[in-house]
């Protein structure tokens, strides 16, 4: 379970940086939260999510996202939580780092975020 947790991040990451908006939907669960602590600004549902990431790549082109993934602990069969650094570059400025909380679900065997917190 620890590998497929990791590999959906991975894929997550890819997605992000090959600006797939409709596969970064696909990758956050339905009533999903995204909270960004830097804006405090909260995000609620997969649709809205997935508008904030359109906006993001339309103002910012060239954002490339990497990070690294420092613990996944499995909670129960269908429920991971995933912590670790996060990574914004533009290829202009010096990387934008900051921390990541997740809760990934499993539903119908796939690992999607339910909750992002950095």
């Amino acid at each position: 379970n620890e590998q497929e947790v990791r590999a959906a991040i991975v894929a997550y990451v890819e997605a992000f940086n090959k600006r797939d908006v409709e596969g970064l939907g696909k990758m956050w669960a339905e009533n999903s939260v995204h909270i960004d602590l830097t804006l405090n600004r909260t995000t609620n549902g997969r649709d809205s999510i997935q508008s904030d990431l359109k906006e993001a790549f339309a103002a910012n082109p060239d954002i490339q996202l990497s990070g690294t993934v420092e613990d996944i602990r499995i909670i129960r069969d269908e429920i991971a939580s995933v912590s670790g650094e996060v990574m914004l570059s533009n290829g202009m400025d010096a990387p934008s780092r900051s921390h990541f909380n997740a809760v990934l679900v499993k539903a119908n065997g796939k690992w999607m975020i339910d909750k992002m917190e950095e």
